[in-house]
């Protein structure tokens, strides 16, 4: 907690009758924060390589849409190397991957049918 008190008194204007010293570093505080602020909004926004650009919720969906595919796939594949019987351990998991998809995309991911 006091070093959000340290910031915010650093931050604050020296007083009139302050040297030029003080007033001189206060200063270079309130650059130092506008260029922080400067970097942290444009760099939010991708527009600088070295720092990471804020997700939009489209994107996350989107990563999300193909990460949920790709354990479908991968467990459809697993459930169908397997005998008839055995599947049944793997149909609920699968059955909850499907209801997360059908939430995210509107649509249930598509499915051949397993070979007998």
């Amino acid at each position: 907690m006091s070093t959000i008190t340290d910031i915010l008194k650093a931050l604050k204007p020296p007083a009139a009758n302050a040297s030029s010293k003080h007033v001189t570093a206060w200063r270079w505080i309130i650059v130092i924060a506008i260029c922080f602020l400067l970097i942290d909004g444009v760099g939010g926004r991708g527009y600088l390589p070295f720092v990471p650009a804020f997700a939009y919720a489209a994107d996350v969906d989107f990563l999300l849409q193909l990460q949920l595919a790709a354990e479908i796939r991968n467990l459809y594949a697993q459930m169908c190397a397997l005998a008839p019987v055995q599947r049944r351990s793997l149909e609920n998991i699968l059955e909850d991957y499907q209801i997360r998809y059908e939430k995210l995309t509107g649509n249930r991911y598509p499915l051949s049918v397993c070979p007998a």
